[in-house]
């Protein structure tokens, strides 16, 4: 018998720590992918065109999602796909954002970055830092 899973895609801004404990207690969520767009404030403004609130909210909410998984089980797996500006190396910048993402680091099983003319880098190791 088939068990039933989803994946779920997100850009985790609209969420808050009740939603991310909600979307952690799912008991088919197998996969956990975060959108997120910018590798810090200025990048993020830029190419979603939203306020530094919402950038803010997202590094709270990365936060939030750390402090969570750090203390419970889950089988959901944790994805990040990183958009950034063309010609940035996010393994040379440093950010409020970039910091939230290395408290995420052992949960993660896979991370992508994108950039505008590039297709979506295959899955590659955690920046070095």
């Amino acid at each position: 018998h088939n068990e039933l899973s989803y994946h779920l895609i997100t850009n985790f801004v609209l969420v808050d720590p009740e939603r991310i404990k909600f979307l952690l207690d799912l008991q088919h969520l197998s996969f956990l992918r975060l959108s997120l767009y910018g590798h810090d404030e200025p990048s993020f403004e830029e190419i979603t065109q939203k306020p530094a609130k919402q950038y803010t909210r997202l590094v709270d909410n990365l936060r939030s999602l750390q402090e969570q998984l750090s203390s419970r089980e889950t089988t959901a797996l944790l994805g990040l796909h990183l958009w950034t500006p063309a010609n940035v190396n996010v393994e040379e910048c440093s950010s409020d954002l970039l910091d939230a993402l290395e408290l995420l680091r052992s949960h993660v099983v896979e991370f992508r970055v994108r950039q505008p003319g590039n297709s979506l880098t295959e899955a590659r190791p955690w920046r070095s830092r």
